[in-house]
């Protein structure tokens, strides 16, 4: 089946009133699905092959996450002493997590975004 040939299904079986249970249930499918067959998703026409987590970008975003989330708010220079990250690093991920709204600067210090 085609990917294309999906969205009308996925539509018509999504749960309009709680649509989170519903992707819930769609990630505890695909999780079921890893146990019993070698990743199905390469059976996609859009499969790539995730690159390295280990000194990756989304390994920098996820540290400026945690810190955040376990830390609480703070600026370029204590995040950088907090998460081991280069000043230049750490702009380029606090800006990209800014512009996805995840990530909230007022005044130089940075926090979790609440909307």
């Amino acid at each position: 089946m085609k990917d294309g040939e999906l969205i009308p299904i996925l539509e018509a079986s999504l749960d309009r009133e709680n649509p989170r249970k519903w992707y819930w249930a769609l990630m505890d499918y695909g999780a079921a699905l890893k146990k019993v067959t070698l990743n199905p998703s390469r059976k996609s026409a859009h499969y790539t092959k995730q690159s390295p987590f280990a000194g990756s970008f989304r390994q920098r975003r996820g540290a400026v996450i945690k810190s955040l989330v376990s830390q609480g708010p703070a600026g370029l220079s204590e995040l950088g002493k907090r998460t081991g990250i280069t000043a230049e690093d750490l702009y380029e991920a606090l800006k990209a997590l800014e512009k996805e709204s995840m990530v909230a600067e007022e005044g130089g210090i940075y926090k979790i975004s609440e909307g």
